[in-house]
């Protein structure tokens, strides 16, 4: 049988975890209990436990190793923003674990790590990506700073500025490539990540901005139909872009034209 089956885990005091090892050779009973403890951190399924799962591979003769695998692989996905972390360990054999880790599982590099259906671990590797700075990661993250989704957005943002004087040479090559003009080589890496933003801003949602103000001027007007018109068109094609609360006051005085002919359809403009 399993010899972790009498694991027992109580999840009103994580990550507390209340082990009784099988009786045996006393030469045994540690390798048995510290890989029970490893499958009872992995059954967590939290980056910190993995990733506590990973920094297990301290023995020199590497004869966890195979376990740990064996551990990782069947998390998949979920295991990615800890071997993020791992990636970027001041241990050359822990990073390199954590690189055959990750081929394991089919992220064999860091645009690869992004790619995962789950927003919320694209987001943990991101983070893990700004928390050790990986410059392999760099221009991923830069190309993600301007992408629809805001939390992305946000978080590559971030991850960028966490590199701090690292990033200044790619950030003056992404500033040039987005604005076509030389960046200003005494600005701070901080700055002209901040003016990077601006011009990936003003770049990605230029004709946005158009139609929007093409809108707030027919509600000026009163023309309110053709005001919600363009609002709606603006919505569809950037449901997170700035600037949107612009909207709401025209939405609302459309709505109310139908309280009393339409109030399911008023009540859709309310919402």
């Amino acid at each position: 049988g399993d010899p972790c089956a009498s694991l027992r885990y109580d999840p009103a005091r994580p990550p507390t975890v209340k082990l009784h090892p099988p009786k045996g050779k006393p030469s045994r009973r540690g390798p048995l209990v510290e890989v029970c403890l490893l499958r009872a951190l992995a059954s967590l399924k939290t980056t910190p436990a993995i990733r506590a799962v990973i920094g297990a591979d301290t023995d020199a003769l590497q004869s966890f190793r195979p376990e740990i695998g064996r551990i990782i692989k069947p998390l998949g996905d979920r295991a990615v923003p800890a071997l993020a972390l791992a990636r970027g360990s001041p241990s050359a054999t822990t990073r390199s674990f954590a690189q055959t880790l990750l081929e394991s599982l089919g992220r064999r590099n860091t645009a690869d790590m992004v790619q995962l259906p789950d927003r919320a671990l694209v987001l943990e590797v991101i983070r893990a990506f700004g928390t050790t700075r990986d410059l392999d990661a760099l221009p991923v993250l830069l190309s993600m700073v301007s992408v629809e989704q805001e939390d992305v957005q946000t978080a590559a943002r971030e991850a960028v500025l966490a590199y701090g004087g690292a990033a200044t040479f790619k950030l003056r090559e992404a500033f040039q490539n987005t604005t076509g003009q030389p960046a200003d080589d005494t600005l701070p890496a901080a700055d002209l990540a901040h003016k990077l933003f601006e011009a990936a801003d003003d770049l990605r949602l230029r004709e946005a901005y158009a139609l929007l103000d093409e809108g707030l001027a027919l509600e000026t007007k009163g023309d309110l139909a053709g005001a919600v018109t363009r609002f709606e068109r603006l919505l569809a094609e950037h449901p997170e872009m700035p600037r949107r609360k612009l909207m709401a006051p025209a939405f609302q005085r459309y709505g109310r034209t139908f309280e009393e002919s339409d109030p399911a359809r008023a009540t859709a403009y309310y919402e």
